[in-house]
């Protein structure tokens, strides 16, 4: 049986990548034309909610397929509104990526720093004409 290796990649892995604007919104943008051309699958993501039924506490996983980019993945993402105190950031997790051909895993990577610049780009792509 072969062998698996999964890359790890930390947050300080993906901030030194120094992604470029135009990389970060040409990404949101593909993603945003499958969504439209509905070759995507997505569903509603789920979540725990650790403080009960506190808002400012969660967990979700949010699993998506691209088909036209062929990537496939989950993250599990957490936002917990009163870390700073603490000296902890709000928003923290993991996305996992996986082979779209035979499910094996190719990557886990810290998912808070690519979740900042993903939603500020959706917010973007969808200002643009």
């Amino acid at each position: 049986m072969k062998s698996i290796k999964i890359l790890l990649l930390s947050q300080s892995d993906i901030i030194q990548l120094d992604l470029s604007r135009d990389d970060v919104l040409g990404a949101v943008e593909q993603a945003m034309r499958e969504h439209s051309a509905d070759s995507y699958e997505m569903h509603p993501k789920i979540g725990v909610h650790p403080a009960g039924t506190d808002p400012d506490y969660f967990i979700h996983a949010t699993p998506a397929y691209l088909k036209q980019l062929g990537a496939c993945g989950l993250k599990w993402v957490g936002g917990f509104a009163k870390n700073p105190p603490h000296g902890l950031p709000i928003v923290t997790g993991i996305q996992v990526c996986n082979n779209v051909d035979t499910g094996i895993p190719l990557a886990v990577m810290d998912c808070a720093y690519l979740t900042g610049l993903r939603t500020a780009a959706v917010s973007t792509v969808s200002a643009l004409p």
